[in-house]
């Protein structure tokens, strides 16, 4: 009887001390996941390019912009007042794409960059594109 009590008692700490470290574990894996997916589309990078793109030609002074992205390499093209961003995953053969307009004309293209480089200079917007 008593070492029925004392069973249960260490099965009921057992399962709330469980249950408490997936409460703190749980949201921190899915906010991860979550910051995976949305700053990983290339939906987002070319909006965000973009606007970067944008912003940089609307600078008066010098300006030097970095956009980097370790997980993932796309194919970025800029062209006339567009920006493209192709991600195609190597492992399912799939492959998701995605166009923004920006306020800027540039020609550029870029395959199997995860790094790229928007620097104004003297009026001139130079785009660079590598894996880094």
């Amino acid at each position: 009887m008593k070492g029925t009590i004392i069973t249960d008692a260490i099965s009921t700490i057992a399962v709330i001390i469980i249950f408490i470290v997936l409460l703190f574990t749980v949201p921190k894996i899915l906010a991860e996941i979550k910051d995976i997916i949305v700053s990983n589309s290339p939906k987002v990078m070319s909006r965000d390019l973009a606007g970067l793109a944008t912003i940089s030609a609307a600078s008066p002074y010098t300006i030097e912009i970095n956009y980097t992205n370790k997980e993932f390499s796309y194919d970025v093209e800029f062209s006339g007042r567009a920006v493209n961003v192709k991600y195609s995953d190597p492992v399912s053969t799939s492959s998701e794409e995605s166009t923004s307009p920006m306020a800027v004309e540039i020609s550029q293209q870029f395959q199997g960059v995860n790094h790229i480089t928007i620097k104004r200079a003297s009026g001139n917007i130079e785009v660079a594109g590598y894996e880094k």
